[in-house]
């Protein structure tokens, strides 16, 4: 054989290996994924982990926010919360956990300080893992033992789910009120507490009790009364190993005042959000509800996500629609894809098209690096080096944009009356943004979550525990000025659930039989949909205009 022939082949197998392992290399993540996913998970029967271990973890997770999160804007705000100020509070309630449960109960509690619907300690599932549409997650599945440390987690945390005996109560806030919720609660006194509301615990007003306290429920801000609250609130009996340490005051729905001597701490609360779970019903099982109420010439439309595979079915329904006035129920959509209500629920609902840009602020540093790091990235977003300053340390911050085009295709607009609530977020709050911002509709409820107008979140692991989080880098801006991180999408119309719909709501849960997301059901129940029903029942009603 010719020299030369041979020397041309050997350098064609030379050059296709190069690039074997150039390939190789880039995607050694997702190999290792690959071979993650089919691997079954043997799990560990016990981690154990030394205080040591417990403080090496929090300092990095509490490395992660201080570094790469905008945490300034939080002290800056009504939630007035000082993160950084806060490191030792932090750092004692870590040194203060006697097992890996508390330890991933105070984890968490930590995490539920910082008002972000994308920060979270994820609950260990290595499904749910899967499935979370962040960056740097190719990384987290790759690492060793992600599978098997997250069946451990689950297990840990169902063995004490399963084992805990004592009767909990847990409280809602609704309306401006902590109110018993019987449906999430199984404590012996529950026919002397029903409907009844907190007043004071410890001899601290309620509203103030909760500021200072570090709680496995999420912090949230009360945009009628202008306060900050959690979310809920849960106690269990006392027994010799937790004896009473609160006095909680309550009033009855008689009116009387009664004082309960309770015990209350993170692991309770995890345990009372765990233990219930799975206890809420379903929205649905199809992720997209439909309903043609002839009685008020309505079509209903919930759409819980915008990360299903029913996008086509969301077209055939909403063409078919053939009332004046249609209401889209994005209660409770956690978001997904932007580009979904751009692909499924715009077009058959408008008849003309909208430019829709924004624009968010980010940090540059080592763990926000896979946001921002890729060509592609740069490319898409259009990152570039801003002079604003957010931080007290000065951190250099990028600046990158998005522009989404909705293209209109139905024959003429419709009467869109969109229901949102602090559920709704991310991609779901980006699309009431661009409603909102172009008169499309009118918006009723409460307002949304926010960090709909940004790029996306991020995932680690801790190095000892294997345990995953999440957090929201970036922050960006409504078009009034204000934080939409912090106050979301503001509604045109402010209607909050009343205490009487979250009553009748627990009522009709008991029933097994009763699917209460059913839209007659809703009726017996649902003041927020009922208002939107009554306001376009109205003759010539205006366009709201307010914020």
């Amino acid at each position: 054989m010719n020299k030369k022939i041979i020397n041309r082949k050997f350098k064609y197998i030379i050059i296709g290996l190069i690039l074997l392992i150039l390939i190789l290399f880039l995607n050694q993540n997702n190999i290792k994924y690959y071979v993650k996913k089919h691997l079954s998970a043997n799990g560990y029967t016990e981690l154990n982990l030394t205080q040591e271990q417990k403080t090496e973890d929090f300092e990095y997770m509490y490395n992660v926010f201080s570094t790469s999160m905008i945490l300034e804007r939080y002290k800056n705000s009504p939630y007035n919360i000082d993160i950084e100020n806060k490191k030792n509070t932090y750092a004692d309630i870590i040194n203060n956990t006697k097992s890996d449960f508390e330890f991933y109960c105070a984890l968490s509690a930590i995490v539920e300080d910082i008002p972000s619907y994308h920060t979270d300690v994820v609950f260990p599932k290595y499904s749910s893992y899967q499935s979370l549409g962040c960056y740097n997650l190719d990384s987290v599945l790759a690492k060793k033992d992600v599978k098997d440390l997250s069946l451990y987690w689950n297990n840990c945390i169902n063995d004490q789910v399963s084992s805990f005996d004592k009767a909990i109560a847990t409280y809602r806030y609704v309306e401006g009120n902590y109110i018993f919720d019987e449906y999430n609660s199984d404590n012996t006194d529950t026919n002397e507490i029903c409907n009844s509301k907190i007043i004071s615990i410890n001899s601290i007003p309620v509203n103030t009790y909760i500021q200072d306290k570090v709680s496995m429920f999420s912090l949230k801000y009360d945009y009628k009364r202008n306060v900050v609250y959690r979310t809920g609130l849960a106690f269990c009996n006392p027994d010799s190993n937790n004896p009473a340490n609160v006095s909680v005051k309550l009033q009855l729905d008689t009116g009387e005042i009664v004082s309960k001597e309770w015990y209350t701490d993170i692991n309770v609360e995890a345990i009372a959000q765990i233990k219930y779970m799975y206890n809420g019903k379903s929205n649905n099982y199809n992720p997209i509800y439909a309903y043609d109420d002839n009685e008020n010439n309505v079509n209903y439309i919930a759409v819980y996500n915008f990360s299903n595979s029913y996008g086509t079915d969301l077209l055939d329904y909403i063409s078919n629609f053939d009332k004046k006035n249609i209401i889209v129920d994005l209660r409770d959509n956690y978001g997904g894809s932007p580009f979904y209500a751009q692909k499924y629920l715009y077009p058959n609902l408008y008849d003309s098209d909208v430019n829709f840009s924004y624009e968010w602020l980010i940090k540059k540093s080592k763990y926000n690096k896979p946001l921002y790091s890729s060509f592609r990235e740069l490319i898409l977003n259009n990152y570039s080096t801003c002079t604003d300053t957010l931080t007290d340390d000065n951190t250099k911050l990028l600046r990158g944009n998005e522009k989404i085009n909705y293209k209109g295709n139905a024959e003429n607009n419709k009467n869109v009356y969109y229901l949102i609530n602090d559920g709704t977020a991310s991609a779901a709050d980006g699309y009431i943004s661009m409603i909102k911002n172009n008169k499309l509709g009118v918006i009723v409820g409460t307002n949304t979550s926010g960090e709909g107008l940004i790029d996306s979140y991020c995932v680690y692991s801790l190095p000892n525990s294997g345990i995953v989080f999440v957090y929201e880098p970036s922050t960006s801006y409504n078009p009034d000025g204000t934080d939409n991180s912090l106050y979301g999408t503001a509604p045109n119309i402010y209607v909050e659930q009343t205490e009487d719909s979250f009553i009748k709501q627990r009522l009709l849960l008991e029933d097994s039989d009763i699917n209460i997301y059913e839209y007659n059901n809703m009726l017996k129940w649902d003041n927020q949909l009922q208002f939107t029903l009554d306001l376009i029942k109205q003759e010539n009603n205006q366009w709201p205009t307010t914020a």
